[in-house]
């Protein structure tokens, strides 16, 4: 079964990222219903790229809250965390391609 590339991408930042439906839904800013869509492979539904790049910067923001709060300096910035993102999609992209 060939699944759209933007739900490879989902599966994989799911994986890497060791989240379930309802962490990659609350990054994305979608229901969790509609997370568990985007991951099953008979499902129609995809994410789009942008909703993908917003799941990435949440849990980079998440580490850099733990840091802060463990009295660390933050490791990345909003600008790191996004340069970040785009670069993981890309490589990610290129890989399901």
């Amino acid at each position: 079964m060939n699944m759209h590339i933007n739900k490879v991408i989902y599966l994989r930042i799911r994986e890497m990222f060791h989240a379930t439906n309802g962490r990659m839904a609350a990054n994305m800013g979608v229901s969790v219903e509609t997370a568990r869509e985007y991951g099953h492979p008979s499902k129609n539904r995809k994410p789009s790229i942008e909703r993908l790049r917003m799941a990435v910067i949440g849990f980079g923001k998440e580490f850099t809250e733990i840091q802060e709060e463990s009295g660390l300096p933050a490791s990345m910035s909003k600008a790191d965390l996004e340069n970040f993102a785009d670069g993981l999609l890309e490589k990610l992209k290129l890989a399901a391609a």
